[in-house]
């Protein structure tokens, strides 16, 4: 991978065909001076948090499931454009520093049959949770269709549960994952009937040529297309002392 100047990700973010979805290199980190100018030249918003450009995130315990920022925003009036994802301290040691994970949600399609895309493009995804006390005005319950419409392309929207069969409950209409402390259902679909179509759907990601997976480094940042991507992380082993920053930036789409 090549070392990345704020001219890459200015030039990733200002191609409006899209064409690549996913820019991953190497970086200093970089200061809020440099992030505020990647949102001027790109003619984006910084999405803040707390007065703060970007979340730091230190320390984490569990799998972060397959899904897009914003998905429970009202309206999905605050879903970001853009994510930089900065690696900033990562172990050395595989237990505790995890696979990073990305997904094409465009391209992806093309691996799920016709029945399973025509199925889903008429069917919503049903979530129930408590919600996020640091973010009261984002609802605890929603839904939306997982098949939808971006720029004229098909892409899939969704928050995935976990494979592991562990770390979700199957429930009367639903499946509760205890990663997130949510319930994921689809529309029509008992729980357990909607779990084998979740399994259906991780299986084939799993082995898609639309997943990029890497172990994270020190120095490596990631830019991702929030409009057209699922980001996720497995489990570690260990309690991971990685320190991630995240900036979310929006762009209106034309």
């Amino acid at each position: 991978m090549k070392s990345l100047a704020i001219d890459d990700v200015v030039n990733f973010m200002s191609d409006n065909s899209f064409s690549k979805k996913i820019l991953i290199g190497y970086s200093s980190p970089l200061q809020d001076f440099e992030l505020q100018e990647i949102g001027t030249k790109t003619g984006s918003e910084i999405f803040e948090y707390g007065g703060e450009l970007s979340v730091r995130f230190d320390s984490f315990t569990k799998e972060n499931e397959f899904h897009f920022d914003g998905i429970s925003s009202p309206n999905h009036s605050r879903v970001p454009s853009f994510l930089l994802f900065e690696f900033i301290q990562c172990s050395l040691d595989k237990n505790s520093n995890p696979i990073f994970k990305l997904l094409d949600c465009e391209l992806v399609l093309s691996d799920l049959d016709n029945h399973l895309k025509s199925f889903l493009a008429t069917r919503k995804i049903i979530i129930k949770g408590h919600g996020n006390p640091a973010m009261p005005e984002f609802p605890a319950d929603f839904s939306f269709y997982p098949i939808q419409e971006v720029c004229g392309r098909k892409v899939l929207r969704m928050h995935l549960p976990s494979a592991n069969p562990g770390l979700v409950e199957i429930r009367e209409d639903s499946v509760y994952s205890l990663n997130e402390n949510i319930e994921i259902g689809i529309e029509g679909l008992s729980g357990c009937d909607a779990y084998e179509l979740f399994q259906e759907l991780n299986k084939t990601i799993e082995r898609s040529a639309a997943l990029i997976k890497f172990r994270p480094e020190p120095g490596l940042l990631a830019v991702v297309n929030n409009n057209f991507c699922f980001h996720g992380r497995e489990a570690p082993k260990s309690v991971s002392s990685r320190i991630l920053r995240r900036t979310q930036y929006f762009k209106r789409l034309r």
